[in-house]
């Protein structure tokens, strides 16, 4: 594995909690899953909404940040 690009919304539907970005327990699963690739050595990234969110995943760690879109 490469990279692990964690993809938030489809994280928050899986749980159960579509959309719900900042929900502690989808903010949690991301944790789970950034702490199992820092130990294996593997990048993390994720698609960033806004500014804000772009700084929270710097802050974790993450090295690999989508940001914008082509859409509308």
């Amino acid at each position: 594995i490469d990279t692990i690009f964690v993809g938030l919304i489809d994280r928050s539907a899986s749980l159960e909690l579509f959309g719900q970005l900042d929900h502690p327990t989808v903010t949690a699963s991301i944790e789970k899953v950034l702490q199992a690739c820092k130990k294996g050595a593997i990048p993390t990234g994720m698609y960033c909404r806004d500014v804000k969110s772009v700084n929270q995943a710097v802050a974790q760690g993450m090295t690999m940040i989508g940001f914008g879109t082509d859409a509308g």
